[in-house]
């Protein structure tokens, strides 16, 4: 099988990760406003590309999905806008409705992010479709909420999705979805426990799982757990490197994730060493609030991405 990415002039074509890549030349607009997506044959091909030794270099995370003006969280739409910036990987979050519908939606309430009111798990899907999502500043657009199902549809060939699920979701629900959809090749699942670490992984040990790790003892409870290291990345929390937790991760190749949104995102549009400087230190993922900045930051570290189709 031949692996490529698209990535404007970018072209690609190797054998396995590590393979040489060829450099962008200069690009037309149109060329370099076009999505970058990234495509694994396989959960195998994606545990690679994720792996915190391999030679793509530091990845950018979306924070629900990389909403701007105009292109609200939790939404395909604003999921294909991020991806004009770079290859992002699209964290994005799952609720559930009365009627047992997956939906893509950050609240536990529709007021916020939509022009409806009420709670999610209150209402039917069919609801929900009625009501328009509303940007950051609060403005309506055309866009409605997401089933997980389309999403995942979307995904297909275009990038890797982060699902961020909410209290109260049975395992196996999410698992039965990402298999009926032949989405292991382009999801993970992120976990806040050692509980829902050995759920998701006993009912699909070919999941990549993103855990949570903010000590010395959660570190062990994630290496302990017998879910192998090459199915991991570990999120090792917001706003403040944790230089002991990322220094053991990165010895066993595990990529370890850091949030910026918040103070760091806002420091970084004036000095863009905020990212580089948490790469330098061993993160190997940014999760951020502007992938925008940090595609640009990094733009000198990353190595674009040996990938896969069938």
């Amino acid at each position: 099988m031949k692996r490529f990415l698209r990535l404007g002039l970018s072209a690609l074509l190797v054998g396995a990760f590590g393979a040489a890549c060829l450099q962008p030349t200069q690009q037309t607009a149109t060329e370099a406003a076009a999505p970058k997506f990234v495509r694994f044959a396989d959960s195998e091909m994606l545990s690679g590309y994720l792996r915190g030794d391999s030679e793509t270099g530091p990845l950018v995370s979306a924070h629900r999905g990389g909403p701007t003006t105009g292109f609200p969280e939790n939404c395909l739409a604003t999921f294909e806008n991020t991806l004009k910036h770079g290859p992002a990987v699209l964290e994005c979050d799952v609720q559930l409705t009365r009627d047992g519908n997956l939906v893509l939606m950050h609240d536990d309430t529709l007021n916020r992010t939509t022009t409806g009111r009420g709670r999610v798990a209150e209402e039917t899907l069919e609801g929900i479709r009625i009501v328009r999502l509303r940007d950051n500043q609060g403005n309506r657009t055309p866009y409605s909420v997401p089933t997980l199902a389309e999403a995942l549809a979307w995904s297909e060939g275009r990038a890797i999705l982060t699902l961020d699920i909410k209290r109260g979701i049975p395992p196996q629900l999410v698992v039965d979805a990402v298999k009926k959809a032949g989405a292991g090749n382009r999801v993970t699942i992120i976990v806040y426990n050692l509980e829902d670490l050995l759920a998701y992984h006993k009912l699909d040990p070919s999941l990549n799982i993103a855990g949570s790790a903010r000590n010395a003892q959660d570190v062990a409870a994630i290496l302990n757990s017998g879910v192998p290291a090459k199915r991991l990345t570990v999120f090792t929390g917001v706003g403040r490197l944790n230089a002991p937790v990322v220094s053991e991760l990165g010895k066993r190749g595990i990529r370890t994730i850091m949030g910026t949104f918040g103070e760091l995102d806002e420091k970084a549009a004036s000095d863009p060493t905020v990212y580089t400087n948490l790469v330098s230190q061993g993160i190997g993922m940014i999760a951020t609030d502007r992938p925008d900045l940090a595609f640009k930051a990094l733009a000198g570290a990353r190595r674009e991405p040996a990938t896969q189709r069938s």
